[in-house]
């Protein structure tokens, strides 16, 4: 997507996370403030920028408060999250921009489908019991009748570090 402020412009991925996404990606900001439950709630559009996006918008210049297009909707600038640099897949995760997901859902790819998600569990020891449970819901949810297969995938860390796939 395009990302643009006063003539300055980058092509970018931009995700919609959710108001716990600091905590189950283990990635905070270094200025201003995470997305909130309120900006889920009510499709806010407020934006998260990473520090090198922040730096071919911005240069110098303080970025909280500002109004950037994404795609030619007005997000303010709340939040410029932590540094990461490139992760394995070659990703520079510090060009990210992050939005409310239902921000992202409603006002950029105008879907009601989350592509994936990531889940915490609070007991190693139970995680097949809890991919079990969210395999179940998701069957409910989308209306999966008895004998179907599953039109999703989990993933869970089943064998030390390998994923298995349920």
């Amino acid at each position: 997507m395009a990302i643009e402020y006063e003539g300055a412009s980058e092509q970018a991925g931009v995700s919609g996370y959710s108001a716990n996404s600091d905590y189950v990606w283990n990635r905070s900001v270094i200025d201003g403030r995470f997305i909130s439950e309120r900006d889920v709630d009510r499709a806010e559009r407020v934006a998260l920028l990473g520090p090198g996006m922040k730096e071919a918008l911005f240069a110098d210049a303080d970025a909280i408060g500002e109004e950037i297009q994404i795609d030619s909707v007005p997000f303010e600038v709340v939040g410029i999250l932590d540094p990461m640099g490139i992760d394995p897949h070659g990703e520079d995760r510090d060009m990210d921009v992050y939005v409310p997901v239902s921000t992202a859902q409603r006002r950029l790819v105008n879907t009601d489908v989350i592509g994936n998600g990531k889940l915490v569990v609070g007991n190693a020891d139970t995680v097949e019991q809890d991919a079990d449970e969210v395999a179940s819901i998701l069957r409910s949810r989308f209306q999966i009748a008895e004998g179907e297969p599953d039109t999703f995938r989990i993933y869970t860390s089943k064998f030390a570090g390998k994923a298995a796939v349920k």
